[in-house]
């Protein structure tokens, strides 16, 4: 009976810790261990989870505590201490359906990567998201990643232990450091097998975020050091998927810009020209996104102000209708 390993990186989680375990505990299969690496929580996150292990003696429930460093890093060392054949990794807020780890582990195969579907959830409503099925090859899947078309996280994923062990997320990026990993063990099996209709349900987090100048260039940094490994890693396969995926993470990242200054200081800030000046022009399918590269290019701000604000109008009429 194989042993499935469920690492939970945990950081200030009390409003879904809960739920999240619990919702482990019904799993129809229980040949699991859960292992917690508390990242610095300053609320009563790992107090809810000794409770929890308390209570369920039954579970093997391992909780290591560690100054704030970050997801990477709570992962990394949920991996050191990782016991079982396989390794699954499920974030603090959300929460898994009843048979999925039955499921995800009954389709598991030799050189192949299990990955369930998913939903996000916000408050008590549920949102349905494009259902992959069958089996995939990795290259086809690496390019859904890149092209928006599913998400390169690590959560849902069934790793076989004996390849992760040798592997570490990277903890010096914070932005798609994620899909680095997923791209690297991808790196070492043929395909990509999903199951159809037992789903990992995530947390759907689409706030408004304000951020300074200087957090939006360590992000517009630390997703293209991600990508410029990707790339290396698949040997250039991806190039014109990869600079399509800057160009849109990079206008994402400028939409948090709140004051028309900032917005100056990042589009004149020498590693941000020298990212942009990197993308090939070529590569971008997209007339408007062609048209932004120009624009960064030529540091025309008052344009780049703008339209980055009609993009955030947008968003909020959208946010509108969706309450409605």
């Amino acid at each position: 009976m194989k042993k499935i390993s469920i690492i939970i990186p945990l950081y200030n989680a009390e409003k879904y810790i809960e739920k999240c375990l619990y919702s482990i505990k019904r799993q129809t299969y229980s040949n699991y261990e859960i292992i917690i690496v508390d990242d610095g929580s300053k609320d009563n996150s790992l107090k809810m989870c000794e409770k929890f292990k308390n209570e369920n003696k039954n579970i093997i429930l391992k909780i290591f505590t560690q100054k704030n460093e970050g997801p990477s890093s709570a992962r990394n060392r949920g991996i050191a201490n990782a016991e079982g054949d396989y390794i699954t990794f499920v974030d603090s807020d959300d929460y898994l359906e009843e048979n999925l780890l039955e499921a995800l582990l009954n389709c598991c195969e030799k050189d192949t990567m299990v990955r369930s579907n998913y939903k996000t959830f916000k408050g008590n409503k549920i949102f349905n998201n494009k259902t992959e099925k069958h089996k995939i090859l990795v290259g086809d899947f690496i390019e859904k990643i890149l092209a928006n078309s599913f998400p390169g996280c690590v959560w849902g994923c069934f790793f076989e232990t004996k390849i992760i062990k040798k592997m570490k997320f990277s903890s010096e990026l914070h932005f798609m450091e994620d899909t680095l990993f997923l791209v690297e063990y991808l790196n070492n099996i043929k395909y990509v097998k999903f199951v159809e209709a037992n789903y990992y349900y995530c947390l759907s987090n689409t706030n408004s975020i304000t951020l300074s100048s200087d957090n939006i260039l360590n992000n517009v940094k630390s997703f293209n050091k991600s990508l410029d490994e990707i790339n290396l890693i698949t040997k250039n396969s991806y190039e014109k998927l990869i600079d399509n995926k800057k160009i849109i993470l990079i206008e994402k990242e400028l939409a948090k810009v709140s004051k028309f200054k900032e917005l100056k200081a990042i589009i004149n800030n020498q590693d941000f020209i020298g990212i942009i000046n990197k993308i090939q022009k070529e590569h971008i399918n997209s007339k408007i996104y062609s048209m932004l590269l120009s624009v960064y290019l030529n540091k025309n701000l008052l344009f780049i102000y703008i339209y980055v604000n009609f993009r955030k109008g947008l968003k909020k009429i959208k946010k509108l209708g969706e309450k409605e």
